[in-house]
C-alpha cells in the first residue's frame, strides 16, 4: 500500500471510531443486571449488555467511546466499549454508587455515592488515580458544567444542592431547593441549572450565576429532568404520574403532560431527531415521544426496572 493510502485509510478509521452516525441510548435494568442498547434512528434495541449487580446510573464518554454504568449492589462501576457494546472493565468502587458525571474534557469521571455520603472523582487515564469530597446527604445526581469548572450535585437529604471547584474539589457554595432533589440537568451555556424536588412535586430553575431560583409546580413524585438544546423546552418524569411534564422555559408554565409508560424515571433529549426517551420503571420499556406534537410515538420493550439515571443519550458525533 503507498504512503498516501495508508494516511488516508488511517484517516478513515480515526473518523469513523470518533464520529456517530447515529444516536444510541443506554438503559439500565436494574432488575435483570443488564443495559439496553436503543438505536434511535429506528427505535430498536440493538444489544443487551451483561453488568454488574443492580444497574442505575450512566454517563457517556463520546470521544472515547466509552459508556460508564453505576453498579449500586455490585459497587462497581461498568465501563463499555460503545463501538463493541462489550463491558471491557470493572471498577471496583465500594460503597453504593448511584449517580454519575462525565467532565467535558472526558478525563475526569464523578460518582455519587448515595449512602457513604461522597463524591468519588476518578482519573479516567489512571482509574487508580481517585479523590473523595463529602459534598452533602444522599448525594444523588450530578452534572459538570460546559467550561468543566464546577460540579453540581443533588442532595436528597440535604434538600439543597452542593456547587463544587473541580480544581480544589472543595465545596464553593450550597443552594436550597425543594424536598428530595434528585435528578439534574443544566442548560447549553451553563447558565442555568435544572433541578427536580421529588417530594416537593416540583423542578426549580437555579441562576448558576446569582444562585438565585424560580420553582415550577409539575407531575406527582418527578424524578429526572432533560431540557432541550436550544432551552427554549424542560421535560420532566413524574413517576407517580406515568407522564412527562413538558414546560416552556419563557412563561416557565408547564404546556404539556404526555403519558408515558409505568412509573417513568430516566429522560434524554434527542438532538438530531427531536426525541424524548422516557425509561419506565414499572412496565419495562422506553417511551418514545416527538417533541414537535408531545405525542407519544411509541414504546420499547427493555429490560427489567428500566432506570436509565443520568446522562444516558449517546448523541450523534458529526
Amino acid at each position: 500500500m503507498k504512503p498516501f493510502q495508508i494516511l488516508l485509510f488511517s484517516a478513515l478509521i480515526l473518523t469513523a471510531s470518533t464520529c456517530t452516525a447515529n444516536s444510541y441510548v443506554y438503559v439500565t435494568n436494574q432488575g435483570a443486571n443488564t443495559v439496553s442498547v436503543i438505536d434511535t434512528q429506528n427505535d430498536k434495541v440493538i444489544a443487551l449488555i451483561n453488568v454488574g449487580k443492580g444497574p442505575v446510573g450512566v454517563a457517556v464518554s463520546p470521544a472515547q467511546s466509552r459508556v460508564y454504568i453505576s453498579n449500586v449492589e455490585g459497587q462497581s462501576i461498568s465501563i463499555i466499549d460503545s463501538n463493541t457494546n462489550l463491558v471491557i472493565d470493572e471498577l471496583v468502587t465500594g460503597g453504593s454508587p448511584v449517580g454519575l458525571a462525565i467532565a467535558p474534557d472526558e478525563k475526569t469521571l464523578y460518582v455519587a455515592d448515595w449512602y457513604d455520603n461522597h463524591i468519588l472523582a476518578i482519573n479516567i487515564q489512571n482509574k487508580q488515580s481517585q479523590r473523595f469530597l463529602s459534598g452533602g446527604e444522599s448525594p444523588a445526581g450530578l452534572i459538570v458544567s460546559p467550561d468543566g469548572k464546577m460540579l453540581y450535585v443533588a442532595n436528597r437529604d440535604s434538600n439543597d444542592i452542593a456547587i463544587i471547584s473541580t480544581e480544589s474539589l472543595q465545596i464553593t457554595s450550597r443552594v436550597p431547593v425543594g424536598k428530595h432533589p434528585y435528578g439534574l440537568d443544566m442548560s447549553t451555556d451553563g447558565n442555568f441549572l435544572y433541578v427536580v424536588n421529588v417530594l416537593s412535586n416540583s423542578v426549580s430553575i437555579v441562576d448558576t450565576k446569582d444562585g438565585h431560583s424560580y420553582t415550577i409546580p409539575v407531575g406527582d413524585h418527578p424524578y429526572c429532568v432533560s431540557a432541550s438544546p436550544d432551552g427554549t423546552l424542560l421535560y420532566v418524569s413524574n413517576t407517580q404520574g406515568d407522564s412527562i411534564s413538558a414546560i416552556d422555559l419563557k412563561t416557565k408554565k408547564v404546556i404539556a403532560t404526555i403519558a408515558t409508560g409505568s412509573y417513568p424515571e430516566g429522560i434524554a433529549y434527542e438532538n438530531d431527531a427531536h426525541k424524548i426517551y422516557v425509561a419506565n420503571w414499572g412496565d419495562n420499556s422506553v417511551s418514545v415521544i416527538d417533541a414537535s406534537t408531545n405525542k407519544l410515538i411509541s414504546n420499547i420493550s427493555t429490560g427489567i426496572q428500566s432506570r436509565a439515571f443520568g446522562q444516558f443519550m449517546m448523541q450523534a458525533q458529526h
